[in-house]
């Protein structure tokens, strides 16, 4: 029994490390953030390999864009429907050059500011080494190193990476706190309008859709990626085997549609019809809410 045990666990170690020589994996030690990965599939230069993860923070903050200018819409479809003009025709170049500033200014900042450097090197060498088995020759990293040491080997606040987490911290706030006003103020006309029961009940199926796509995105990107943003401040480690933050953003873009799918009636039954014999119906809801 003991034994069988004692291979569980060694079966689960050898499964993470090699998911750390396999993902990208974000995580904390000491007064560093960083993201690595390992396995260099395309046998490009190392400078390569630091576009590539840029281009991974890009595409996550350029995420937290598109939370929050679906919600804009669907503000402005819920209580100002005129303003929906303003995502039709030349005015969605607008959207999509302000999704491409936001990840651009992400991407730049880590290409330039989280690069490798020898002081982070020699932090994660034996983190490497004692939890993947890895050479730093063989890891591929971003990081920022919140503080790093002066000619007289004093720790000085690293003020680059400062600079660029508080530009981080300040999109996935602004990101935020629109979700939270457009809610708000979405949930406040939906109080004061009436209409036939059905209409209701599909305007509560459709309130609850998108209470859930703000709270996921709050469980699974926003909280996480605070929380290892602040471990460093205090000099607090992650595991980097099990980097939760890593495996919660992994699972955002799967969950967050399901749920969508699960909480509207008709998708959910067409979507359970897929795994039935039930006869297949056309369900459409043509509905408007006047301002």
């Amino acid at each position: 029994m003991y034994r069988d045990n004692k291979k569980k666990l060694v079966s689960v170690s050898e499964t993470f490390k090699l998911l750390g020589k396999t993902i990208k994996i974000i995580s904390t030690e000491k007064y560093v953030l960083f993201v690595f990965t390992s396995t260099n599939y395309l046998e490009v230069p190392r400078g390569f390999m630091r576009v590539l993860l840029s281009v991974y923070g890009t595409s996550y903050s350029q995420a937290l864009v598109l939370i929050a200018v679906q919600f804009i819409y669907r503000c402005f479809s819920i209580s100002r429907r005129k303003f929906l003009i303003y995502f039709k025709g030349r005015w969605l170049f607008f959207w999509y050059a302000l999704v491409g500033v936001f990840g651009i200014n992400w991407g730049l900042c880590i290409f330039f500011i989280a690069q490798e450097n020898p002081q982070v090197d020699e932090i994660l060498r034996p983190l490497m080494a004692s939890s993947f088995g890895l050479n730093m020759s063989d890891v591929f990293y971003v990081a920022a190193s919140y503080e790093v040491e002066d000619e007289f080997k004093n720790k000085v606040l690293n003020w680059p990476v400062i600079f660029m987490i508080i530009n981080f911290a300040s999109i996935m706030g602004l990101s935020f706190a629109i979700i939270v006003l457009c809610f708000c103020f979405i949930h406040y006309k939906m109080q004061r309008v009436t209409h036939s029961k059905v209409y209701e009940a599909v305007q509560q199926q459709l309130f609850r859709a998108l209470m859930s796509q703000m709270i996921i995105p709050l469980v699974l990107i926003y909280l996480p990626i605070i929380i290892v943003m602040i471990l460093p401040i205090f000099h607090l480690k992650n595991d980097a085997c099990i980097s939760l933050t890593s495996i919660l953003i992994s699972i955002y873009p799967v969950l967050d549609p399901f749920a969508v799918i699960m909480i509207i009636s008709v998708y959910r039954k067409g979507f359970l019809n897929m795994f039935t014999n039930h006869p297949k119906t056309n369900q459409i809801s043509n509905l408007e809410m006047s301002t």
